[in-house]
């Protein structure tokens, strides 16, 4: 599909409304010393196998030679494969089981990074939306779905049939512990010094010991996360809470909360819970949407907040459109002082100054529903419709056609370029990419 571009310079649209909201309503919920880190110590956890896409600036990529190869497989691939040592880890997401009839919805592959085949796979009776993350010798993934059900205090709890964090050994699949929740665990899983700590449909954070699955502290917040997974960041964790509307800041070691950010003040707003954000230069950027149109569309938005108060720096408004049958607001990611973010309402894809919020590019395009991912000075952005939006570092723009209807994203190697999406796993070799007719 040949893109149709628009360049653009724009100050960036600041909600004077947002301003005076937050200013009222953000709050530092303790006054506690922040966790002293050390970056030598930290690498191994931010790593890029242990929490969502890998590192601050959502630029995930494998540093390995991986195999060409054409892999089938059960289900909706909606995340990003975790590779670790030689073998490509996968989750996959069948029909939602409360609307379908079946008895399988969620898989986890082990795969041959080399030649594609499976070398173990466990099924699960739920949706399973997380990427996979390694804690030493387990698999960590998150089970359950987006319907909605009435708890035993009157309150709206997200996640039916079975919701649970499991832990799978990493050599046979089998699974070496389970937490059972009483809310849904789409949002990918942090490893943190030892710690399994995710958000859930129920309103709480909760924090596993890796090796044993026992509780090591839990929170009680507002609202519920859908699929906004846990940032990792100098010991903290962010991450977005909708019904509610709230943005956490919480210490990763013991579950203290540093701040919160309440967005409720400006009415009905949805995906905070659907972004996960990212980082830059000590700003935490993720999106909301808003309502336009009297309610008939949505609009995101695209924040940007200091991540050591919360308090808030630009605001830019995308353009808006209808609401899209899948996410909202997908994941975003940062490379080069640039945020690039899909907007499946209106088939725009942004590129946004970093630091000032300001648009510095529209690029028409199919929804994007997957994270754009950089490599080697070109930025990969993965369409719905199977094409591939290659972008060099000037921006200018190629394309390749997967075919692939349903593409839900793309991850480099450094030998080849991973698909993935409705029921599918291919790597093709770079040379196929770039020279394809």
């Amino acid at each position: 599909m040949d893109s149709v571009v628009t360049s653009i310079s724009a100050v960036v649209v600041v909600t004077v409304l947002l301003l005076f909201v937050l200013a009222v309503v953000h709050s530092p919920v303790n006054t506690r010393t922040s966790i002293a880190t050390n970056s030598s110590k930290l690498t191994h956890f931010y790593s890029n196998y242990t929490y969502f896409e890998g590192n601050s600036a959502h630029q995930f990529f494998v540093n390995a030679e991986v195999g060409t190869f054409n892999s089938s497989l059960k289900g909706m691939v909606i995340v990003p494969p975790r590779f670790f040592n030689g073998s490509l880890y996968v989750t996959t997401s069948g029909p939602n089981p409360s609307a379908s009839n079946g008895s399988t919805y969620g898989q986890v592959y082990r795969i041959n990074a080399s030649n594609g085949k499976v070398v173990w796979n466990a099924s699960f009776e739920n949706q399973i939306m997380t990427q996979p993350v390694v804690a030493g010798n387990r698999v960590i993934v998150g089970i359950g779905n987006n319907d909605f059900y009435i708890n035993s205090t009157g309150a709206y709890v997200m996640g039916t049939i079975e919701n649970a964090v499991v832990a799978l050994n990493i050599s046979n699949g089998n699974v070496d512990w389970i937490y059972n929740d009483s809310g849904e665990d789409m949002p990918t899983p942090a490893y943190f010094n030892g710690s399994v700590i995710f958000a859930d449909g129920s309103g709480r954070v909760i924090a596993l010991n890796s090796s044993t699955g026992m509780v090591e502290w839990i929170d009680n917040v507002h609202g519920y996360d859908s699929m906004s997974s846990p940032l990792l960041y100098k010991g903290n964790i962010y991450f977005g809470m909708l019904a509610s509307a709230r943005v956490y800041s919480i210490s990763a070691s013991d579950g203290k909360i540093n701040w919160e950010d309440n967005f409720s003040s400006l009415g009905n707003i949805g995906g905070i819970s659907d972004c996960s954000p990212i980082v830059y230069n000590n700003s935490l950027i993720t999106i909301y949407t808003a309502p336009v149109d009297n309610h008939t569309a949505i609009m995101p938005v695209i924040i940007s907040l200091n991540a050591t108060n919360g308090y808030l720096q630009w605001v830019t408004n995308e353009s808006a459109g209808p609401i899209p049958n899948n996410i909202e607001a997908p994941p975003i990611s940062e490379y080069g002082g640039y945020v690039y973010s899909g907007n499946p309402e209106s088939g725009n894809f942004f590129i946004v100054n970093s630091t000032t919020g300001s648009i510095y590019k529209i690029i028409r395009s199919a929804p994007v529903y997957g994270t754009a991912f950089s490599y080697d000075n070109r930025t990969f952005v993965p369409e719905y419709d199977g094409t591939v939006i290659i972008l060099n570092s000037t921006f200018g723009e190629s394309t390749y056609n997967s075919g692939d209807a349903m593409l839900f994203g793309t991850v480099p190697t450094r030998s080849s370029l991973i698909l993935y999406g409705n029921g599918f796993l291919d790597s093709l070799s770079y040379n196929d990419i770039f020279n394809a007719p």
